[in-house]
């Protein structure tokens, strides 16, 4: 987050996509008067390597993806570039909580319990 803070950031972002013609509602009004694109058409753009442009992307395939499988029965959502190859793709086990107060308790008190083939719907 950083690095995005100093590559300009979302004024940076919401620059590139009205560049690219696609920043939704650009005639939009703000609360200073003046349009959403009028507030960030001269945004700085420090560092293109953080803040791509959209003809220059990072990878080719989008940037996430929605996974299906035993763990995720419903889907889950994945950003593919923040993963290595390996993490693509697993076999094992694996432990799910409902809620991330559940994952801390378990996690802090040492109580897990594997169950491969349970998951909530």
């Amino acid at each position: 987050m950083e690095e995005f803070y100093y590559a300009g950031g979302l004024p940076a972002v919401l620059r590139r996509l009205g560049e690219a013609d696609r920043l939704p509602f650009k005639d939009a009004l703000t609360v200073n008067g003046k349009t959403l694109w009028e507030n960030v058409q001269d945004a700085p753009l420090y560092n293109d390597e953080v803040i791509r442009p959209l003809d220059n992307p990072l990878t080719a395939d989008g940037g996430i993806c929605v996974v299906r499988g035993n763990l995720a029965p419903n889907g889950a959502v994945l950003k593919p570039s923040a993963a290595t190859a390996e993490l693509m793709q697993h076999r094992g086990r694996a432990w799910c909580s409902r809620t991330s107060t559940t994952t801390r308790r378990a996690l802090t008190t040492r109580t897990w319990t594997w169950k491969p083939t349970t998951y909530w719907s």
